[in-house]
């Protein structure tokens, strides 16, 4: 089977195979890049950046090191994170 180059906007997408953004720790930088490199289109998400490279972005330090996932959105979601 052949697929044809995804266009869009002035991107052309060699493998129109696109891996959809799966949130809390799935689909971030490592994934969405590779999917990338290899033609496809890859996509981070903004979904639990919280929990992101070990919780090393988190504003509150008394969660590092924790067994369960922050709850609250203050440390759920990273902005810097996700930058």
């Amino acid at each position: 089977m052949t697929f044809e180059p995804l266009k869009i906007g002035k991107y052309t997408i060699e493998k129109p195979i696109i891996q959809g953004g799966m949130g809390v720790g799935i689909s971030w930088d490592q994934l969405a890049g590779t999917v990338s490199k290899e033609g496809g289109l890859g996509v981070v998400s903004a979904v639990g950046t919280g929990v992101y490279k070990n919780r090393k972005y988190l504003d509150s330090k008394e969660m590092v090191g924790k067994e369960h996932r922050p709850l609250e959105a203050t440390n759920f979601y990273s902005f810097n994170a996700l930058k």
